[in-house]
Order: C-alpha cells, then structure tokens, then sequence
C-alpha cells in the first residue's frame, strides 16, 4: 500500500490503464473481514462521488517498491451511496 496513504484510482470514470488521469483516493476503514480477507473505504478528498452499478470492479494501481502496481478488485459497497467506496 501507498506509504501516503493514498491510492490512484479511475472510479466513476475512464478506468482503463491508458487512462488520461487518474484520481487520488484516501482509505478511510480497512475492515477484516477473515484472517485473509480485507475490504477497504476509500473517500474522494475533492468530495467527488462514485458512479457505478452492482457488479462492476474497480482497478486500483498502487505504488509498491517503487514501482506502479495496477489490480482489479470488486466493488462491495452499494452504489446508493456515494461520497464513499469500498472494495474487498
């Protein structure tokens, strides 16, 4: 995970990889759900809002050694609410 705190993400718009820009989110809850699951709140700090239906992922690209690190992951939250986003 980002040492920052943040992560770079294209929620609620262009997602892929070639995207132009990508947004800064901040995680605001790591949930355990079991010893090797966790779910993770992230909040826009320009206090966009998400934009998404059921079923659909999200890719996240994270800094790890340096490096850029891009994963999928499914959006767990309901898309009802939407100043925040979480994804297991």
């Amino acid at each position: 995970m980002a040492t920052d705190g943040s992560l770079q993400t294209g929620a609620g718009m262009p997602m892929a990889p070639h995207a132009e820009a990508f947004d800064q989110l901040l995680c605001v809850d790591v949930h355990h759900e079991t010893q090797d699951v966790k779910s993770f709140t992230f909040l826009s700090p320009d206090g966009k809002a998400f934009d998404f239906e059921a079923g659909q992922h999200l890719s996240l690209e994270l800094g790890i050694a340096g490096l850029p690190e891009s994963r999928c992951y499914s959006m767990s939250s309901s898309p009802a609410r939407r100043k925040a986003i979480t994804v297991t």
